[in-house]
């Protein structure tokens, strides 16, 4: 799914919310995917040649049993995507 929503763009960067599992998925440009999930406060460089795809996650409703709110902060200087987590009154 992950590779079909990073070719259905032309954009390097695609942002993705309302999944309810934060995630992040890059394409070489040999088509190679990979995928992880990052830690929350760990600026992640989303380097140049690979087209990227940012699952952030959601407010309610997780699927990974943290009940945290999830979503991230995009810096468009240094490319550096940060995901974060705070807490949530379900």
């Amino acid at each position: 799914d992950a590779a079909r929503s990073i070719v259905a763009s032309d954009a390097r960067i695609t942002l993705c919310g309302h999944i309810h599992l934060p995630s992040l998925y890059s394409m070489s440009a040999a088509a190679k995917m990979t995928s992880f999930v990052p830690a929350p406060g760990v600026p992640v460089p989303l380097l140049g040649g690979r087209r990227w795809l940012a699952v952030l996650g959601s407010v309610g409703q997780p699927r990974d049993r943290n009940p945290a709110a999830s979503f991230a902060m995009f810096d468009t200087e240094t490319r550096e995507i940060t995901y974060c987590r705070v807490p949530y009154d379900v």
